[in-house]
């Protein structure tokens, strides 16, 4: 904004008891500007400046028509501990709508201020901090035509719901809006980087979307900001946004309460604002049987504010209605946080407020905690301190460490720290303790996640998630051969294949080709060796066999990787092999653990297929047959020139940790 000469217009020292200031100078504009500051507002006496400057151009479109100069208060930009109304005289035409804003001449960027009251010769603002602030008009008209920031849910929110934590037990709603708004404005890792799932499991891979609890990090860091927020504090700051005005009594300011400005007209503060802006708002709303909740207004379309509810998140069906035959807003129904919806005590919400990105939390308060969750420290100094203790195999207790190693097939473990407890998961899924508290593991790597909750008045609040990855020696291997007509029989066999079977719903793609599809997916179907069945063969590998271990691959025909075993348990011939492909285009490793086949059809002559017979292990239940797979990954990398020249890059990986219901595999000796 371009701007004349500043005129001072007053300065005032206000104390702890607080006080009012006052601008008397008939004939300016700013005659009967005014600012209440509340007791205990600030720690110390504060001095407060006033001057004003003449609005000359701006370069924020035809949206934008100041009906007042800008107005600069000074008091140290230190936010106040309450609520300070000001009054600003000015005069708005008929069929137009006013309101204040906020102009920061550092960043050069527009913020709505919440307005608690209008009348025909004033407007009276609501506000927590100082910067340059001034009041601009649009016609009524153009607000009703769509407004919208380009927000979205499931893009531009976080990922996670909104069940509270151990430091803000009753919802981290404000929180949750406030960090996506902010990540959305400031865009902190980069132009046009959606939010929504970039963060899951901390941003490790492989993500894991149906598991809330290990997106630490973000749900930490939305807990941190909404603590600082002081709940009460903004429960009581949305109860008195309901209306105040100015009247001037015996020569004297006084700020009264009034109804309030009315639905209409709030429903316009967010239209004008994200027309204004181009950014989401903050939207309060308050029930009549107590307590608040907070949520982003993304868009305004027709008489509907669309909204993104941290309590439904991903969810763009979301909205708040105004009818405006009845100059009302429709409740809305949602909760102070997910689990109490669950638990059936969703509220319907009367009263709708106006909120604005640095209303009530200092926007650069947000950055310096996002400086904390880049370098996984965030909330360290508010949750309480835990430890995650093991047995080992001498039976003492000792912390649990990454790369934890036990012969022990039954493992104890749990948190070690009074007051919290934990919840273990494998692949994604809950693990259940036995009587004595302990979790079975599978031999090789144990990748464990500890969901970490803490009591917190008679109830168990979310603090953390850590992975470790536990690796199990225990001594389980099946070491005898199999009987001699089995044995002889087996090494007539001169071809190996594994087939795995829809597989599965969880591969997701990345890179330039989807980088607008987030969390894109697809299933693949796979057979070992490689693609030889698609070239046209059976999709068996040729193998030798040296006494009860058998091979394959590393030729040119099959570059491919198998090594194996067999033994026998006493009623089945017991396999397991490792393969992989090692191709960057196309990279697949498996390996299966004691897998159990049942050799009678491979005995008996009539279930010869083409006169040879075949050992075949066949199972499509994933809970079943992920027991037996200690290994299974795939990474594919696949570069596409498009037209002009330009490279697409296309990275995709599957997560093993989520198979679906229906997936396996069929194991063919033959």
């Amino acid at each position: 904004m371009a701007l004349g000469p500043t005129i001072p217009l007053a300065s005032q020292s206000i104390g702890t008891s607080g006080g009012t200031l006052a601008v008397t100078r008939p004939g300016d504009p700013l005659d009967g500007f005014v600012i209440s500051v509340p007791p205990s507002s600030f720690p110390a006496n504060r001095t407060f400046k006033v001057s004003s400057a003449p609005i000359t151009n701006h370069y924020f479109g035809s949206d934008i028509t100041p009906i007042s100069p800008m107005i600069i208060v000074d008091n140290g930009e230190e936010y106040s501990e309450n609520i300070m109304y000001v009054r600003v005289s000015v005069k708005v035409p008929d069929g137009y709508f006013a309101m204040g804003f906020i102009y920061d001449d550092k960043s050069h960027q527009l913020e709505g201020i919440p307005m608690v009251g209008m009348d025909s010769q004033s407007v009276t603002l609501a506000t927590r901090h100082f910067t340059g602030i001034f009041i601009s008009m649009i016609e009524k008209a153009l607000l009703k035509k769509d407004s919208d920031s380009g927000f979205r849910p499931g893009m531009d929110d976080w990922q996670f719901t909104n069940y509270g934590s151990y430091i803000a037990p009753g919802g981290h709603c404000e929180g949750q809006s406030l960090t996506a708004m902010w990540y959305y404005c400031t865009q902190p890792d980069g132009k046009d980087l959606a939010l929504y799932n970039r963060y899951d499991n901390n941003g490790n891979k492989p993500a894991t979307p149906q598991l809330w609890e290990d997106d630490s990090l973000g749900y930490r860091f939305c807990s941190v900001i909404q603590e600082e927020n002081r709940p009460q504090f903004a429960d009581d700051f949305w109860t008195h946004l309901m209306g105040k005005e100015w009247k001037l009594e015996n020569n004297k300011w006084v700020l009264k309460d009034v109804p309030g400005i009315g639905d209409e007209a709030l429903f316009n503060l967010f239209a004008y604002s994200i027309r204004a802006t181009g950014e989401p708002q903050e939207v309060g709303i308050y029930s009549k049987v107590g307590g608040g909740h907070a949520m982003i207004v993304y868009k305004a379309v027709g008489n509907a504010l669309y909204i993104a509810d941290p309590n439904y998140p991903g969810n763009t069906d979301r909205k708040i209605i105004y009818y405006s035959g009845e100059g009302k807003f429709k409740p809305y129904n949602s909760g102070a946080n997910r689990k109490e919806i669950e638990a059936g005590n969703g509220k319907s919400y009367e009263t709708i407020q106006y909120l604005t990105k640095t209303t009530v939390v200092p926007w650069d308060k947000i950055a310096s905690h996002w400086a904390e969750f880049k370098n996984g420290t965030i909330g360290n100094d508010k949750f309480p301190q835990y430890t995650i203790n093991a047995v080992d195999d001498t039976g003492k207790v000792v912390p649990l460490t990454d790369g934890f190693s036990t012969k022990n097939i039954n493992l104890r473990v749990g948190a070690g720290t009074q007051g919290t407890d934990a919840v273990i998961y494998r692949d994604g899924k809950k693990l259940q303790l036995d009587d004595e508290k302990k979790i079975e593991l599978i031999p090789g790597n144990n990748l464990l996640g500890f969901a970490i909750w803490g009591r917190v008045n008679n109830s168990w609040e979310y603090v953390d998630f850590k992975y470790f990855n536990v690796n199990c020696e225990a001594d389980i291997e099946c070491k005898t051969p199999p009987p001699a007509n089995i044995l002889s029989k087996l090494h007539n066999t001169t071809t190996f294949r594994c087939e795995l079977l829809n597989l599965p719903t969880n591969i997701e793609g990345h890179g330039s080709m989807h980088r607008w599809v987030p969390g894109f997916k697809f299933t693949k179907h796979f057979y070992v060796p490689g693609n030889a069945h698609q070239l046209g063969g059976d999709g068996m590998m040729p193998i030798t066999w040296s006494g009860t271990a058998f091979s394959g691959g590393g030729s040119k025909e099959y570059p491919d990787k198998l090594t194996g075993s067999i033994c026998y348990d006493g009623s089945n011939v017991v396999v397991s092999f490792d393969y992989q492909t090692n191709n960057p285009v196309d990279d697949l490793k498996i390996s299966v653990k004691n897998l159990p086949v049942d050799p009678k059809y491979f005995m008996d002559p009539e279930y010869a297929v083409d006169g040879k017979s075949q050992l075949q292990y066949a199972d499509n239940n994933a809970p079943v047959v992920k027991k037996y797979v200690t290994r299974l990954e795939w990474k594919s990398h696949e570069e596409r020139v498009d037209y002009g020249g330009a490279v697409k890059v296309w990275d995709a990986s599957l997560i093993s940790a989520d198979w679906s219901n229906r997936c396996g595999f069929i194991v063919t000796f033959k």
